[in-house]
């Protein structure tokens, strides 16, 4: 049986576990609906997530109106409408519970670090991934530095008993290659999601998977 030289893997959520862009992009085009302000398609979307829920509302309102009592009344309003629909059409991606079900195999701890708010990345990854008993799931948190800076990811590592050398850092943003190589654990970036493969590979990921089960052939590879 084949043993693996890592002890933990750390995934981003929307865009890396979960296709989630559909209910993202439905929820902010209500709230941008709901003020009288352009809507965008889905394209525009995709290219505005990754950076919590503050960043992608400032890239989509007005700039005329990007002021801080107002971007905190239009966030408010938008995870309202989310947390109605956070479920509705959000699924796995192709081949991410494969990959899940290898890991398990491997002894690998599953872990989950977002930059969405943090009650919004528990529950979601309860939802759908309750059965693969995820260890560490963190979102935004007040107080604690948000991807790309290393805390929270070397606080994982530690949780789990691993150096982060033995850490795998999963991701389809450029925040999580930084955050993967600030932390210095193995980046690994995941194409198959929401950012372009030249931003990801600009980066300088230690390797570009574009799909789930090419992470199962590299921690082959690596026995």
């Amino acid at each position: 049986m084949m043993k693996t030289i890592f002890k933990a893997a750390i995934f981003d959520l929307d865009g890396t576990l979960l296709d989630s862009i559909g209910d993202l992009s439905v929820s902010m085009n209500e709230t941008l609906a709901s003020y009288g302000f352009p809507t965008f398609p889905l394209p525009f979307h995709k290219s505005a997530v990754g950076n919590g829920v503050r960043a992608y509302a400032e890239k989509c309102i007005p700039a005329e109106k990007n002021t801080p009592e107002f971007l905190n009344e239009f966030v408010a309003q938008m995870g309202a409408r989310y947390d109605k629909n956070c479920t509705a059409h959000t699924a796995p991606f192709d081949g991410i519970l494969p990959l899940l079900n290898f890991m398990r195999e491997q002894n690998i701890a599953l872990n989950v670090l977002s930059n969405k708010v943090d009650s919004f990345a528990k529950t979601m990854t309860h939802h759908f991934f309750k059965e693969y008993g995820f260890q560490n799931v963190f979102g935004e948190r007040p107080g604690v530095p948000k991807k790309p800076a290393p805390d929270a990811a070397l606080a994982i590592a530690e949780s789990c008993g691993a150096a982060p050398s033995e850490v795998l850092f999963i991701g389809d943003s450029i925040y999580d290659v930084m955050t993967g190589k600030n932390a210095g654990m193995v980046s690994l970036a995941a194409a198959w999601g929401y950012q372009s493969e030249e931003m990801l590979i600009e980066k300088e990921p230690d390797f570009v998977a574009h799909t789930p089960l090419d992470i199962i052939d590299y921690l082959k590879d690596r026995s």
